[in-house]
């Protein structure tokens, strides 16, 4: 049974909404109630995400089945193995959003995404993507997490804000739940600390203190349309760590991160064949690699050559202190940019914090680190490519000269002049 806060949710036709909540508010069990409520309404195909497969299998699709079980929207599994069940009234697809390219696929009427402050951006996109055939809602429930891209404050949140009528967002502490255990609430609340206690039991979110890149989100991120720029790389190389790719193009106005390429626990071809397509796609010309992983680079080398893929491999500088201080630069001039793609370095963006010793962290750090060496490495082409104002004096130069030589020739109309050819001098 709905509690009456979860009521207002089932009852709007408004179609993005995003509920942020403290724990224990029942969002797991709610999922289920609005996804059938829809599907009743009207017939069709819907969509149920989590963040992980593991919790796919884990929280989805028990809270569903048991949602369901002995009620006329029961049904029976199409494919286990796609996580696929048919009812009555139409599909469910139960999916991850660990990679949101896989998001593809049949256009739905309705879609939850369970926890969508662990998920990034680019997933809801995708996942709003998905109902666009049919004007459908799309439910974002969460926690207010702290160490992840806060794209549902500074994108959902700010559209409702401004007025959007297409966007509802509602925040609701835990107790909204009747169930909720009021003295738990009232006891963590004078022992927890403040941003602690609205994580867990407000749903309010705070930013993390002690951020090494505390950008503000909306002058950072930009999805920059690619239109066939030269390209450069950072690549970080790991054994039973993951390998990062990093793409960012240079103009006058910038580096703008454009894409990312993450993956763990592969080996080195597979790798290659994922170097390969991004090198392609984005006109790479030069990779600024990981100074202690040659032996991988020259393996990438080999791979590449037998395709008559031409990149150039630069080692890349290792200092962390001078990568920090380069990126933060460019944060604070605004020339740094990134696109939501790059969802897994947003996320560590928001995990990048000082130590107490006062130095960065040394682990987690993948895209930092690949970001490092791109920005490093393409620091002296950025700074012949800053902006100047040297057209703009030439111009206005050109007019004041031609203002004064127009007064000359008036003057002087009629006598004998010497002839100078540096108008300045004839004042």
């Amino acid at each position: 049974m709905p509690h009456p806060f979860q009521t207002i949710i089932l009852l709007t036709k408004i179609r993005e909404i995003a509920v942020v909540t403290g724990q224990g508010w029942g969002k797991s069990q709610f999922a289920p109630i609005w996804l059938v409520d829809g599907m009743v309404q009207s017939a069709g195909d819907v969509m149920f995400t989590e963040p992980t497969y593991d919790m796919v299998e884990r929280i989805a699709i028990p809270n569903f089945l048991d949602f369901i079980h002995n009620t006329e929207a029961e049904g029976e599994w199409i494919s286990k193995k796609h996580h696929i069940y048919g009812t009555d009234f139409g599909r469910v697809f139960f999916l991850s959003t660990d990679y949101p390219e896989h998001l593809q696929g049949s256009h739905i009427k309705r879609a939850i995404m369970d926890e969508a402050g662990m998920s990034p951006f680019i997933a809801y996109q995708m996942v709003k993507n998905r109902t666009n055939l049919y004007n459908g809602q799309v439910l974002a429930l969460s926690n207010p997490y702290r160490n992840k891209d806060a794209w549902l404050f500074t994108n959902i949140k700010a559209r409702y804000d401004s007025g959007d009528p297409e966007v509802m967002f509602l925040t609701s502490p835990s107790i909204w739940n009747p169930a909720f255990d009021r003295q738990r609430f009232e006891k963590d609340r004078k022992i927890m600390r403040p941003e602690e206690f609205a994580f867990y039991y407000l749903g309010i979110y705070t930013k993390p203190e002690g951020l090494i890149f505390p950008y503000e989100r909306e002058d950072v991120v930009k999805d920059l349309k690619y239109e066939g720029q030269t390209c450069y790389g950072g690549a970080d190389f790991g054994t039973g760590d993951p390998t990062v790719l990093e793409i960012a193009f240079l103009n006058s106005t910038g580096l703008h991160l454009i894409d990312e390429y993450y993956k763990q626990d592969v080996d080195i071809s597979t790798h290659a064949i994922a170097f390969i397509s991004l090198i392609k796609k984005y006109k790479i010309k030069e990779i600024f690699y990981d100074p202690t992983a040659l032996v991988y680079v020259r393996q990438m080398k080999r791979e590449l050559e037998k395709e008559k893929i031409n990149v150039k491999w630069t080692k890349g500088k290792s200092g962390k202190r001078e990568g920090i201080e380069a990126q933060t630069k460019l944060f604070r001039q605004k020339r740094l940019t990134i696109s939501p793609r790059c969802y897994r370095m947003l996320d560590e963006d928001m995990n990048y914090i000082w130590g107490l010793n006062g130095e960065a962290p040394d682990k987690d750090d993948h895209c930092e680190t690949a970001r490092k060496y791109l920005t490093l490495g393409v620091n002296e082409i950025l700074k012949r490519k800053e902006p100047t104002m040297m057209k703009t004096e030439i111009k206005q130069t050109n007019w004041i000269q031609e203002h004064f030589e127009n007064l000359w020739n008036s003057v002087m109309a009629g006598t004998k002049r010497k002839e100078i050819k540096n108008w300045l001098e004839r004042y």
